[in-house]
């Protein structure tokens, strides 16, 4: 009976090796895949060789993501954003302490955005950190101007004004160009309940402007921070 008991563990032993290997082989390269849906806050800016003045701009980044699972710790993440971006310029043409015009203008811009960024992911115990970094294509669905004069004499507005520019539609008003790319850098904290919060940069490569009106503008290039929250679902 010794002899059979051996024998069978001699047998039934590799087999429950060989199946645990198995079990954590699928466990390994389970959840290779995650779809995620994000929103955030953007701060972004136009760097023009023009040197205008500038503030930044608040707007929105929404939209789907993807993760594809390279290996353990490598990641490749595409996502389909629409993105607002834009700045605002002012300056003020001053007479007297009391008697001056204030220009504004706001540009708002909302683009269609297609990152593709490759991460390192970083494991701990409730989760884990990622960083990398990619390229991104945009294509301007919107853009429109808003520019504003408010005249003062002795303190006082004398009238205020208010133009509207459509930036991508009419020649004559036409200021950018709808096609843009650059480079993103980005770094985050993502739970294990598929929680994340990232902050990245967007670093425009594209001179969007449209020079046939511009007068001195040589080169403008799209600069955005965002701040973003999501949730990602694996299968």
């Amino acid at each position: 009976m010794s002899k059979n008991l051996i024998t069978a563990i001699v047998i039934i032993a590799p087999l429950f090796v060989f199946s645990q290997n198995n079990y954590e082989n699928k466990k390994e390269n389970a959840n290779q895949m995650a779809i995620g849906y994000q929103i955030g806050l953007n701060v972004s800016g136009i760097k023009e060789e023009a040197n205008m003045e500038q503030s930044p701009r608040f707007g929105f980044n929404t939209g789907f993501v993807l993760d594809m699972r390279i290996c353990k710790i490598i990641t490749i993440q595409p996502a389909l954003l629409l993105s607002a971006k834009g700045c605002r310029y002012g300056y003020t043409d001053t007479y007297s302490e009391f008697d001056y015009d204030k220009h504004s203008l706001h540009t708002n811009i909302f683009y269609l955005e297609l990152p593709i960024n490759g991460l390192v992911n970083i494991p701990i115990k409730k989760g884990k950190f990622f960083l990398g970094g990619g390229l991104y294509l945009a294509y301007g669905i919107y853009g429109k101007d808003r520019y504003i004069v408010a005249v003062k004499r002795l303190g006082e507005t004398e009238f205020h004004t208010e133009e509207y520019f459509y930036l991508f539609k009419k020649e004559d008003e036409k200021l950018y160009n709808p096609f843009d790319f650059g480079i993103n850098f980005l770094g985050g904290y993502e739970f294990s309940s598929g929680l994340y919060m990232k902050a990245g940069y967007g670093l425009g490569l594209k001179n969007i402007a449209y020079s046939a009106n511009w007068e001195t503008n040589t080169g403008s290039y799209n600069r955005c921070f965002d701040l973003s929250i999501g949730y990602k679902i694996k299968f």
